[in-house]
């Protein structure tokens, strides 16, 4: 079973009182589902991550109802 298509986006979530996390956000590109939340490590918000956060959320859709 393949997971459908994923859309994804740069957001930034605010700090109190400090500059914006950077995030990656990967979501089904036509269906509501659960959110998969990825923290990268001290190297910041690079294609790595970016790729660890897609590859996440293709495997929670294939487990989504």
């Amino acid at each position: 079973m393949s997971a459908p298509p994923t859309t994804t986006r740069r957001v930034e979530i605010p700090r109190p009182g400090g500059k914006p996390l950077h995030a990656h956000l990967a979501v089904p590109a036509e269906s509501p589902a659960p959110a998969v939340v990825v923290v990268h490590e001290i190297y910041g918000l690079n294609k790595h991550i970016r790729d660890v956060c897609q590859r996440s959320q293709r495997r929670a859709m294939r487990r989504w109802p």
